[in-house]
Parts: C-alpha cells; sequence; structure tokens
C-alpha cells in the first residue's frame, strides 16, 4: 500500500522485491496523482517465499505491506502491517517473549557491499543475554526465531541491538511477535 500524501503533484514509485519472486505480480512503475494511492495484491497462492524489498519514489510517501495469514479453507486467521525500515549502523526491536510467545527477526541489507554485523540482546540495564555475529551479502537477508540464534532466560523482555563489525556497514530490520496464531510486528527504532 503506497500512499502520495502531497496535494500538488504526480510521485512515481518502483517496488523492487529482492531474494524472492511473486508470480503474477507486477513490479511496473505506479504512478500516485495528488493525494492518490495505490493498493497492489498479491494473488497469495505460492509457498512461503523469503526475502524483502525496497520502494523508491520521486517524492516522500507513505507505505506498508498488510501481511495476512489465511487456512486452507480461506478463513483470515490473523494480519500484520509492516513499515518501512530504513537502513542505518545501528537499529533495534524491542523483544517480549512471555506468555510463550516467539520473537523473529528479519535483516536486510540493501548494499552492494557484504555487511558483517553483531545482533545484542540486553535487557536495557546493561545486562546481556546473549550476542551472535552473522554476515550477509549484498542485497541479500535473513529471517529467523531469536532462539534459533541464542539462548533467551524464560520470559525475556528486552531489546535486540544490530549494529556492524565496522563503522560502515548499516541494516534494515523488522521484528515479529508470534504467539500461537496470532502474529504482530515490531518495528525498527534507529539509535544513536
Amino acid at each position: 500500500m503506497i500512499s502520495n500524501p502531497s496535494s500538488s503533484g504526480t510521485n512515481t514509485c518502483t517496488l523492487q522485491l529482492r531474494g524472492l519472486t511473486v508470480p503474477g505480480f507486477a513490479q511496473t512503475p505506479y504512478q500516485l496523482q495528488p493525494n492518490g494511492f495505490v493498493i497492489a495484491p498479491t494473488p497469495a497462492t505460492q509457498s512461503l517465499k523469503v526475502g524483502y524489498a525496497t520502494l523508491q519514489c520521486t517524492a516522500n510517501v507513505e507505505a506498508q505491506l498488510l501481511y495476512s495469514y489465511y487456512s486452507s479453507n480461506g478463513t483470515k486467521l490473523a494480519e500484520a502491517a509492516v513499515f518501512s525500515s530504513p537502513p542505518s549502523t545501528k537499529v533495534q526491536i524491542l523483544a517480549d517473549t512471555r506468555e510463550g510467545a516467539q520473537i523473529g527477526i528479519g535483516i536486510a541489507n540493501d548494499s552492494d557491499v557484504q555487511n558483517t554485523y553483531i545482533i545484542s540482546v540486553d535487557d536495557g540495564s546493561g545486562t546481556v543475554a546473549g550476542t551472535v555475529k552473522g554476515t550477509l551479502g549484498p542485497r541479500t537477508s535473513i529471517a529467523r526465531y531469536l532462539s534459533e540464534l541464542m539462548t533467551l532466560p524464560p520470559n525475556y523482555v528486552g531489546r535486540v541491538t544490530v549494529s556492524p563489525t565496522t563503522g560502515t556497514g548499516t541494516s534494515s530490520i523488522i521484528g515479529l511477535r508470534y504467539s500461537g496464531t496470532v502474529f504482530a510486528t515490531i518495528p525498527e527504532t534507529i539509535q544513536p
């Protein structure tokens, strides 16, 4: 979903899928009239795809992706919006694993160079629950549950920070809290 908040001027946007393709989904430029919008659904007939998307526009827009989870009979079970995650050298999400929730994290490297980064999990008071180092190639992404990356204390609540091992790398992240059939997105926060 893309919205042009300007009341004076057409805005042209191009959506680029990275690491995945979606049959029947047009990636042509979108022309947004003043105060206009576009909602471009996918056919939702393929198996799970993993990757990330970028949106390049001629002026500022409001944009988000809406993910819906359906049962095999077509009943909608859950839905969550994913907002823009601008790249930065240090980004974080907040994690809450109480009530048996799983926390997932997606990391994208939308640059032309390999990015080596550290994922650090702490309680906000300086107590580190775990760290892990990873590498992402140019224009690639990874998505994992935190429990696949490290062992967290039960009912962990804290922050998950992603930062490069050198001062020049950047990443974009998004979090997902999954509890049963209910899921919610956790937006990134850019850190100084």
